[in-house]
């Protein structure tokens, strides 16, 4: 099976030489994914990000999707967060190997996407009922990242800032770390949250409702599971008619579904955004300014 020359670039771009090897075993690895689960056919999903998504059919267990990627901590995340959540709100984990990166997930059909329903209001009260639903106590013992762990990446950019800003202002950085460390201070409790509930990851099945896909399995306060939300979809989010209303319409929802303060939504989703643009520096992946200027809509809306 050939890989788009698009998503090898990305694999090679993010992850190096691993991604070169990984690239070069991805036919045994696939070989060896449709042995064990065993997997009649596949058909290659025909928009592929960072991992290798494919439709197949396994004699065993039915219609199924096969997700393959580079396995990094990234990936055994998500598998343990699939594992702890266990398909309540979201999608099914059937199997696993670590070792390769390869998970087995129930199909979800039609999968249309959140987006899909082209209103505002209705789609964040969807994403309402997720964020409301799906996170569960945090274990005490989790080897899943915290969002604290995640904001380490402040300090990496600020000691290397002149090397590495592209664009991403120093004072920025600094706030989002200041502003990280406040609201993680005054948290009431720590969550395993899905970490990437964006409209592209909540899909429609015609079974069991809108389903979360995709985790990224991390700790942290309950209201940052709203912060992803606020600055999605990308890259349209920015060239709306109105970013500043759709946001407001977004924090009136979460805010009074949930009962969480405006602030604290809207501050999580700052510090998300910063996030964001400091891991795309490290990546080199060039949506750093689409970032710095959700930001600053995010800002100038906290009172």
């Amino acid at each position: 099976m050939k890989l788009p020359e698009g998503f090898r670039t990305r694999v090679r771009n993010v992850w190096g030489s691993g991604g070169d090897k990984w690239l070069e075993a991805f036919p045994d690895i696939l070989s060896g994914c449709m042995k064990r689960w065993k997997l009649i056919s596949i058909t290659m999903h025909p928009e592929l990000s960072y991992n290798f998504i494919a439709h197949g059919e396994s004699e065993t267990l039915g219609k199924v999707v096969l997700k393959i990627g580079v396995p990094v901590n990234e990936m055994e995340d998500e598998i343990s967060a699939l594992k702890l959540l266990n398909g309540d709100h979201t999608v099914r984990l059937l199997d696993s190997d670590s070792i390769k990166g390869a998970l087995l997930l129930e199909e979800i059909t039609p999968a249309k996407p959140l987006h899909a329903l082209d209103d505002n209001v209705q789609e964040s009260l969807i994403a309402a009922r997720l964020i409301d639903n799906i996170p569960i106590p945090a274990q005490r013992r989790s080897t899943l990242p915290t969002v604290e762990k995640w904001s380490d990446v402040f300090d990496r950019i600020i000691s290397g800032y002149e090397s590495r800003s592209r664009g991403l202002p120093v004072k920025t950085v600094e706030k989002a770390k200041g502003m990280a460390r406040g609201l993680a201070e005054t948290s009431n409790g720590k969550w395993l949250l899905h970490g990437d509930l964006h409209h592209g990851n909540i899909l429609f099945d015609k079974k069991r409702g809108w389903l979360a896909i995709d985790p990224k399995g991390v700790i942290g306060d309950r209201a940052y599971e709203c912060a992803r939300f606020l600055h999605n979809p990308m890259p349209d989010f920015l060239s709306c008619e109105d970013p500043i209303t759709k946001t407001e319409e977004r924090v009136d929802v979460f805010s009074e579904y949930l009962n969480e303060d405006r602030n604290r939504i809207l501050g999580w989703a700052f510090v998300d955004c910063i996030i964001g643009a400091c891991w795309d520096i490290e990546e080199s992946i060039d949506n750093v300014d689409y970032y710095v200027q959700v930001a600053r809509l995010l800002e100038g809306l906290i009172q």
